[in-house]
């Protein structure tokens, strides 16, 4: 059970990254974002040197600063 959750978790993030990089094709913000988002796995690929959720935070706020408010909606 628990791993055709976690199959379903992988197709999630598989159709929502692929849904990014459509979009990074045409906005520079969520290129950016994107490379940045890259970096922070190259960086964690080998040692924990800091939780995800922290890095997740980081890169929420640097590129999407006002994002409960809705404005990555625009």
């Amino acid at each position: 059970m628990a791993n055709n959750k976690s199959g379903e978790i992988l197709d999630s993030i598989k159709e929502l990254l692929w849904k990014l990089i459509v979009k990074a094709k045409t906005d520079e913000r969520v290129r950016d974002f994107l490379d940045d988002f890259k970096k922070v796995l190259e960086d964690n690929k080998h040692s924990a040197k800091e939780e995800l959720s922290v890095a997740f935070a980081r890169l929420q706020e640097k590129h999407f600063p006002n994002f409960e408010e809705g404005e990555s909606k625009k």
